[in-house]
């Protein structure tokens, strides 16, 4: 007879099947307007990486990197090096803030608007073709697991980040640095 354990571990794995293959429906979603971006006069305008995507998609209200980095969920040098990359590729501009000269907003460019909105095209033609045999109640109930799940990464994301973070303090013992 299976353990507890094993059923449960069953069941993570095919949560996170899942979600991998959910995952990759996105990349296929990129990979389709990259293609039809290539296609069109003046070559391909869709950076190939998932990231790319994402800061692109976080980028249509200007923001400044700390912002991004939290929306995306990474590290601020991450969400750096995003930007150069889609600067160059001329997606993305920084500029200044009009209230506060000391932050620096990212904002999309023309070309990377017309990219994010194609890319975002796809991805709801492809959910609503997944979707449309699916009665209200269902797409709510799967609208609500997800950031359900969601929710709890970003809840165990913070508890990691957060032991991270702890200052190590002297014990009352000998002077050895503990949590």
């Amino acid at each position: 007879m299976p353990s507890t354990f094993d059923s449960s571990a069953d069941s993570l794995l095919d949560i996170h099947d899942t979600i991998i293959h959910f995952h990759d429906g996105i990349i296929e979603a990129d990979d389709d307007v990259k293609q039809s971006e290539t296609s069109r006069a003046g070559g391909p305008t869709w950076p190939g990486r998932p990231q790319q995507a994402e800061l692109l998609c976080a980028t249509l209200r200007p923001a400044p990197v700390g912002s991004l980095a939290r929306t995306l969920r990474c590290d601020q040098s991450n969400v750096t090096r995003l930007v150069d990359r889609a600067a160059q590729r001329g997606l993305i501009r920084r500029r200044g803030d009009q209230p506060d000269g000391r932050v620096t907003l990212i904002e999309l460019t023309p070309q990377g608007r017309k990219a994010t909105e194609a890319f975002i095209d796809t991805l709801e033609a492809q959910l609503s073709t997944l979707l449309a045999d699916w009665p209200e109640e269902r797409r709510r109930a799967i609208t609500a697991t997800l950031n359900e799940i969601a929710t709890a990464l970003d809840e165990v994301r913070n508890d990691v980040v957060s032991s991270r973070n702890e200052v190590l303090t002297p014990s009352s013992t000998g002077g050895t640095p503990r949590r």
